[in-house]
């Protein structure tokens, strides 16, 4: 709690920084479980078929924006 106490000082005497706690660690347990989270088959269909679609555009995009960049001024 130190530590939100730190970023937020206390309001009028109220000490806000356990909201910010429970608004971080709520931020924490829903990546965590959406970095578990498969893609449906169907799903993974529909972007690799978008994928296809987009040529030169989604290459340059999978290289970086630099690369993209330079095949814009060309």
């Amino acid at each position: 709690m130190n530590l939100f106490r730190g970023i937020i000082p206390p309001i009028f005497g109220l000490d806000l920084s356990p909201i910010l706690a429970f608004v971080t660690l709520n931020l924490l347990q829903s990546s965590a479980v959406s970095l578990g989270a498969e893609i449906p088959d169907d799903l993974k269909e529909k972007l690799e078929m978008n994928n296809k679609k987009k040529g030169m555009f989604s290459i340059a995009t999978k290289k970086g924006k630099s690369e993209m960049m330079m095949l814009k001024d060309v």
